[in-house]
């Protein structure tokens, strides 16, 4: 007996919760909290069905209060609940939550007896309904506004595509601000005139107001219908009498009842500004959007009129000059029709003479097609005299008959590949067949359904590159022989100088190193600290000298002035060295210092080792686009027969003035010295 009422409450808490989460609405069960002087001031969620988190948003909310969950919800929730519970009367209520974003209509009722604070409440969101409720009156009103607009641009339109007058046109557009306005604005259209200053009313105001402003600057200086010309922006100035800018022009909007201005450029889609709109108000006002709205879309209309305006009076202009063109064309054209039908008879024979008068091969060629479109063949039907020269009468022939080597050569698929696509080919060839044996050059153009060649014979210009490639061969391998032997000098001049030189005082250190022993005699002890000493002197310097000649560092750091003095100063010794180095006060590219450095000191070593001479001159010029070198020494010479097979020395600087492509000369002769005359260009 006990276990039927347990099983009737089970199923029906189970036909509860079923209820509960199958109605499509929200659904909660709230209740209200009090502070201590019994005001409600919050709730607390005590249930809620699985449409409440779809409709609000909110999750986990069981045993949450709505000021956690909402900070900031509107009181109105709040009072509409606690009269629930206060009286017991259930209601209906529409209204915005704005911590969820939305609208709700809710049906509260109170739980329980009157003491009890809690309320059920089932709602929907109709905030998509609320919105589109919102826009269709906002709508509704547009709607009806633009259709006025409209009207007033379709009548404008209309007088301007009949050709009225400009100020025609524009007038319809005028009375529609009026009646937008209820009447409290008054407008006017202006132009920039030809010259580009003032500006010139069309349409709108009277005729005083027209004189009173005529002449009005277009600037960055200016106001109102000036400045929105000059910058391309509407200029809104809702009171002329608290805008300083406009105190030189109060008596002017005083004397015409105005107080604010708003101005508008007139232009069409990015294009320039033609133009402007003004707008004028008794009282002092700023615009609403939909009044901005509106005098941009007039703006833009006006635009397209005054666009339309002047292209009529253009076009006006231009049929005019053109009919009287015409009439003078006419009469030119059948003066030169007479005189063109005589010289088109000898077109052809000037044509071909013109053709004859190229020595290069002209020839135009036809295309051949089987039943598929394929081309087969070419066949001649032009040629110059070259041409003619060089393969006889084949005006109509077949190419393949008297040429079939182009088809091996590859020549017969590049004329088919111009003929199809159109795009023209030039090439080289080397052709061994039937009238030619040698090198050509060939361009191929498109000429209706065939094509036109230019064909020039550059054999002896092949043959002449062939010479130059193994003249060019030959040159990089002496320039190579004689780089090799001048390094290998080189390499032996550094390793003497380091065995003869520093190698022999390092062995001399080792000596008297050896020298050294316990006990032995504080003079002796001190000759030998002394000696030692000198030839570590000896090595340092040594090394210096060595560890210059490989890379001076006088060059790097001070240039090369300065580092050609070092050599005359090192190498003045039996021979007198007398230096002169002019327009060297600029740097130049160090590849090209180095190498007038290494050619001059090779050069100056070259007169200490074999010239005997007792005084020389160096002389350096920069002039220019080029550098001159000139050595003069009064030494022994050379014989007239020996001075122009140098040996390695010289021929390591002719190699190297050969690479900067430069010149250079050698005057002597047997005891009477020797000059070297160096010239180097320098490449900008």
């Amino acid at each position: 007996m006990r276990k039927e009422p347990e099983d009737m409450v089970r199923k029906a808490a189970d036909w509860y919760n079923f209820l509960f989460n199958a109605i499509d609405q929200g659904f909660c069960i709230i209740e209200l909290v009090y502070d201590s002087n019994g005001l409600a001031v919050d709730y607390r969620f005590l249930e809620v069905n699985v449409i409440f988190e779809q409709q609000t948003g909110l999750k986990d909310v069981i045993g949450k209060t709505g000021s956690e969950l909402t900070p900031g919800t509107e009181q109105y929730w709040i009072k509409d609940f606690e009269r629930v519970v206060r009286t017991g009367e259930p209601v209906r209520v529409e209204n915005y939550h704005g911590s969820t974003g939305r609208w709700y209509v809710a049906h509260a009722a109170r739980i329980g007896d009157e003491n009890s604070r809690q309320v059920a409440i089932l709602f929907d969101d109709i905030t998509e309904q609320k919105s589109d409720a919102i826009r269709m009156a906002g709508t509704e009103t547009s709607m009806r506004e633009r259709e006025n607009w409209l009207k007033g641009q379709q009548q404008a339109f209309k007088t301007a595509i009949s050709g009225g007058h400009l100020a025609e046109s524009l007038e319809p557009l005028v009375v529609t601000i009026a009646v937008q306005t209820k009447g409290d604005a008054r407008s006017a259209f202006y132009l920039i005139p030809p010259d580009g200053k003032g500006l010139h009313l069309v349409a709108g105001m009277d005729e005083a107001y027209a004189e009173a402003i005529s002449g009005f600057e277009v600037g960055s200086e200016s106001l109102a219908c000036g400045l929105a010309m000059h910058t391309g922006e509407p200029v809104i100035t809702p009171d002329v009498e608290r805008e300083p800018r406009w105190k030189p022009f109060l008596e002017i909007a005083r004397k015409h009842q105005y107080r604010a201005c708003w101005s508008f450029p007139v232009r069409t889609n990015d294009g320039p500004v033609l133009g402007t709109l003004a707008m004028y108000f008794k009282t002092p006002r700023e615009p609403l959007e939909r009044e901005m709205e509106m005098a941009e879309v007039l703006a833009h209309s006006a635009a397209i009129i005054i666009s339309h305006n002047t292209e009529l009076r253009e076009r006006r202009r231009a049929e005019a000059a053109l009919r009287e063109a015409e009439l003078q064309y006419r009469v030119q054209l059948e003066s030169e029709v007479a005189e063109r039908t005589a010289e088109l008879k000898n077109s052809k024979e000037l044509l071909q003479a013109t053709l004859d008068s190229n020595p290069e091969m002209i020839q135009v060629f036809r295309a051949v097609r089987d039943r598929q479109g394929k081309i087969t063949d070419f066949v001649w039907i032009l040629n110059n005299a070259s041409s003619e020269h060089a393969y006889g009468d084949v005006i109509g022939k077949s190419l393949l008959e008297n040429n079939p080597g182009v088809l091996a050569a590859g020549i017969f698929d590049n004329l088919v590949q111009v003929t199809e696509t159109g795009i023209p080919r030039q090439y080289e060839m080397r052709y061994v067949n039937e009238q030619f044996d040698g090198w050509f050059y060939q361009s191929v153009v498109k000429l209706d359904d065939g094509v036109a060649t230019n064909t020039i014979n550059i054999t002896e210009r092949k043959k002449a590159e062939e010479r130059l490639m193994q003249v060019e061969a030959g040159k990089k391998r002496e320039i190579f022989l004689v780089s090799l032997s001048t390094l290998e000098e080189e390499r032996y001049r550094i390793s003497e100088s380091l065995h003869n030189g520093i190698g022999q005082i390092l062995y001399g250190i080792k000596i008297n190193f050896s020298t050294l022993r316990q006990q032995i005699p504080v003079q002796e002890f001190n000759e030998i600290k002394a000696y030692i000493n000198t030839l570590l002197t000896d090595a340092i310097m040594e090394t210096r000298r060595v560890s210059h000649e490989l890379m001076p560092a006088t060059l790097e750091e001070f240039g090369l002035k300065s580092a050609i003095d070092d050599i005359c100063d090192q190498l003045s010794d039996n021979t007198r060295f007398t230096c002169h180095v002019r327009g060297l006060d600029t740097r130049m590219e160090k590849y090209l210092e180095l190498a007038v450095y290494r050619t001059v000191q090779e050069l100056m070593t070259n007169v200490v080792r074999h010239a005997s001479a007792t005084i020389a001159t160096i002389d350096i010029i920069h002039k220019q686009a080029e550098i001159r070198i000139t050595v003069t020494d009064n030494g022994m010479g050379m014989e007239a027969g020996k001075k122009h097979k140098p040996g390695i020395g010289l021929a390591s600087i002719r190699s190297k003035i050969k690479l900067l492509d430069g010149e250079i000369r050698i005057d002597s002769e047997k005891s009477r010295g020797t000059t070297v005359s160096i010239t180097i260009p320098i490449h900008q």
